[in-house]
Parts: structure tokens; C-alpha cells; sequence
């Protein structure tokens, strides 16, 4: 038995939202914005019993169903063209990719601005040039630079390696994981790059599971004395810890002493139970620091919810186990989170997120700050970074329309620099993310391919 379409409950969804705004914000004239309106209802409707009349009217998921509702109208009023989206987001990504290329370290690392090559970049940018197309046409050898990489994180293993002894004041959690991550991503080139790498990485994988706390988290340092707090497993660190070891336990190649040293589904299958444990009753996640009196305090928080959702997606899928109501429930609130993004002249620059969430003091005060200051600049560093988590987590989830994730990478590629850098945000984060995004768009072009040929 089906349903009938509401046009409130419609209209108060947030891809809605979007699409009208950008239909009001958009260069029409009045008859052809209220047109518009009209249109999309009459595309709701018949999309709505075309669906109905299928199997998804005796399996309940009417919701998922209605996710195609709003692309598909954007789409007819020309407001969401995957072909243009296509060509925009891979010409951001060219010149991002041919930034990363010149700011290249001598040493084959890379780096943040007037720092030393990092793990974080380095690893991130072996990420983006594996998952990037051949056909973004490079203008550097490819190879050559992600070769150059994994050296650079051979040479550098006191940077993330969790070996013995551990350096003094421990080894930081994000750092090790993600260099697991992408040496276990980059594995075939590993060997013929270091005949050693592949040993570091397992002990580097056995380390983190040693370095867990007793609740089976981590905390942001692995073997760190931290005094009072030691015990304070963290959100972030868990996400990225649970996922390199999840990325370990499906290689495949894993011998069989390490296998039975690192229970990798068992160590993943405890992590994703301390996640669902420590969410709040709204379903969502918090972030953790430490007050000027000691005391530790949380505070309910985007980036934190957008770790969560990640572990939960690699890990239940490594282990086998079902968690999509917590999953639909933390991604329904990041959703309600997004921002519309006003320029000086109140028209729209896109959509975006904010580290904290609306209605909250700390995102109040950013309303109250001048743009012309170091701390907008700080608060807009902020969102940026936020908003490209957001963009690399839902755009995991197929229940996401891709309109959405469009209106995130189009502010993110706004302001991108002419050089193809984001200036004071994390370039080689955001150049992974907008590739993972690519992919999904080249997803629905096929899938609109396939749609014409089984209609005719």
C-alpha cells in the first residue's frame, strides 16, 4: 500500500530546500521561476507513481525512493546537469593536481605552507593520485610522484610508525592509520619501492591494536604518558584507526602469523560498539576538550558525526554487521546541518558546513565576526575543512542525492585560488574528496545511459 505525496513534508526536506532557493536565486523571471514550482510538483507526482507501481511499493522504501525526486526535478529545470557538473569538477581538480605538482618536495614528500613535508599531506596526496581518472590527462608522471611518496613515508617511518620504542610523547593515531591506509592502497608499487615497507605496515597495524585503550578505542597518541587523560578515547582517532586495521584485514595477502597476532574483525567489531555506545540519544556525535579548569567537556559536533559515519561504513561492511538505522539517523542530522552561504550581496555561493552546529553559541559567534579579520579567516579555514568531510562521508551513501554533494563541491571549487589551491585549508584533503565526488557523478551519467537504452 502506497502513500501519498505531501507536499509540506516535500517542501521540508533539505535537497528541496536547495532547489527551490536556487530557483528563486536564479536569473528567471518571475513567470519562469513560478513555472518552475509548478514543474516540480508535477515531476514529484508522476516520479512518485511511476515508483509506486514498481516493487518499491511492497518494500517500504518509499524514502529511499523519494531521494530521486528532487534530482530529478533540478534536472528537468536544467538546475542539475551531471555532464557540466563533470567537466567543473575535473577542471578543479586539474589544477589542483597540477598545484600539488609544483609544490612537490625536493624530498618527495609534501607539505602545509613554511612547513616540513607531513604525513597527513603526503598520504593524502598518494590517495588522491590512486583514485584519480587517467583521463584528467596529467601533466607530470604520475607514477613517478606516488613512487616518490611512498619513500618519503619509508624514509620518515619515526613520523607515523608505531614501533619500539616509541617516541616520547607517543605516536599520533591519524597519522599512522593513514599511512596504513594509503601504503595498503598503494601496495603493489610498495615493493618495488621498499623491500621493508610491507613488515613495517603489519607492525604498525599491531601496534595500534596494542595501543588501544581498555573500552577498545584510541586515543588521539598511541603510547603516550598523558596523566588524567590517558583514558580519553576519541572519536576521530577510533574512525581512522578502525578503518586502517579494516583496510588491513581485507588485503588478503596477510600471512598467517600476523593474522592470528592481529584479530582484525574482532579488534573492528569492538571499535564500532564503543562508536554506537558513546553516541548521544540524538544519534550523533560530540567532540571532547579540555576546559580551562581541567574539567573535560564535549560538545556536539559535525566532524566528529562524519568520522562516526565512516567507521560505521567500513567497519560493518568488513564484519558483516547491520547498523543503517544509527547510520541514517547520524547522516539525517549532518544533512540539517548544512548552511546556506550568503556573498556580500545576498546571493547564494553555495552550501556548506560549520564545525559547530546551528544554533549553537560557537556558531552564532562567527555571525558576529568581521570578514576582513584573522579570526573569520580561522572560522572559513574551518568551514572548508568541514565541508570537504562532509562532501568525502556522504558521498559514500547512495541515499544522499548527488544535487546535494553538488552544492558542497561547487562552494568548495568557488574558492579554489587561480593557482588551484585553497588557500589556508587543506588542499590535499579537499583534491581526494572532489575525485571521490567525480566518481559518483560519472556513477549517475552511466546509470542515465543505461536508463535511455532500457527504455527504448
Amino acid at each position: 500500500m502506497t502513500t501519498e505525496l505531501q507536499p509540506t513534508e516535500i517542501l521540508d526536506r533539505q535537497d528541496v530546500r536547495r532547489y527551490f532557493l536556487s530557483i528563486l536565486d536564479s536569473p528567471m523571471s518571475s513567470v519562469e521561476k513560478y513555472q518552475c514550482f509548478i514543474d516540480f510538483f508535477d515531476v514529484a507526482h508522476r516520479i512518485h507513481d511511476e515508483l509506486s507501481a514498481t516493487e518499491y511499493a511492497d518494500t517500504g522504501a518509499t524514502r529511499e525512493s523519494d531521494t530521486f525526486v528532487a534530482s530529478s526535478a533540478a534536472r528537468e529545470a536544467h538546475l542539475w546537469d551531471p555532464s557540466e557538473v563533470l567537466e567543473q569538477t575535473q577542471r578543479s581538480i586539474r589544477s589542483a593536481l597540477e598545484w600539488l605538482h609544483r609544490v612537490h618536495r625536493d624530498d618527495g614528500g609534501w607539505g602545509y605552507r613554511h612547513e616540513p613535508a607531513s604525513v597527513w599531506a603526503t598520504a593524502h596526496v598518494i590517495l588522491a593520485l590512486l583514485r584519480a581518472d587517467d583521463e584528467l590527462k596529467f601533466e607530470f608522471d604520475r607514477e613517478s610522484h606516488i613512487n616518490e611518496a611512498i619513500g618519503w613515508l619509508d624514509s620518515n617511518q619515526s613520523k607515523w610508525a608505531i614501533l619500539q620504542p616509541i617516541p616520547a610523547g607517543g605516536q599520533k593515531t591519524f597519522e599512522a592509520a593513514l599511512a596504513i591506509r594509503a601504503l595498503i592502497r598503494a601496495e603493489d608499487r610498495v615493493d618495488r619501492v621498499s623491500g621493508s615497507l610491507r613488515d613495517v605496515v603489519d607492525k604498525t597495524v599491531l601496534g595500534l591494536v596494542r595501543g588501544r585503550n581498555r573500552d577498545g578505542a584510541w586515543h588521539v597518541r598511541i603510547g603516550a604518558s598523558l596523566g588524567a587523560v590517558e583514558a580519553w578515547s576519541d572519536t576521530g582517532a577510533t574512525s581512522v584507526a578502525s578503518r586502517a586495521i579494516a583496510a588491513w584485514g581485507r588485503r588478503g595477502t596477510n600471512s598467517g602469523a600476523w593474522s592470528q597476532a592481529i584479530p582484525s574483525r574482532e579488534v573492528v567489531d569492538e571499535a564500532l560498539d564503543w562508536l554506537i555506545d558513546n553516541a548521544t540519544e540524538e544519534g550523533i556525535w560530540r567532540r571532547q576538550f579540555l576546559a580551562p579548569d581541567g574539567r573535560l567537556e564535549e560538545v556536539a559536533s559535525v566532524t566528529k558525526t562524519c568520522d562516526a559515519i565512516n567507521a560505521l561504513l567500513t567497519g560493518c561492511q568488513f564484519v558483516g554487521r547491520d547498523q543503517s538505522k544509527e547510520i541514517e539517523t547520524a547522516v539525517k542530522w549532518v544533512l540539517d546541518q548544512e548552511s546556506l552561504l550568503l556573498n556580500d550581496e545576498g546571493r547564494i555561493r553555495g552550501w556548506g558546513y560549520n564545525e559547530a552546529p546551528q544554533g549553537t553559541e560557537s556558531a552564532d559567534a562567527k555571525d558576529s565576526v568581521r570578514p576582513d579579520t584573522e579570526l573569520y579567516e580561522d572560522y572559513a579555514r574551518k568551514d572548508l575543512n568541514c565541508t570537504c568531510l562532509a562532501l568525502e562521508t556522504l558521498v559514500r551513501l547512495d541515499s544522499v542525492p548527488l544535487p546535494a554533494l553538488w552544492a558542497n563541491a561547487r562552494w568548495l571549487i568557488g574558492l579554489q585560488q587561480e593557482d588551484g589551491e585553497w588557500r589556508e585549508a587543506d588542499t590535499f584533503r579537499i583534491t581526494s574528496g572532489l575525485i571521490h565526488f567525480c566518481r559518483r557523478v560519472k556513477e549517475e551519467l552511466s546509470r542515465q545511459v543505461e536508463c535511455e537504452k532500457s527504455r527504448r
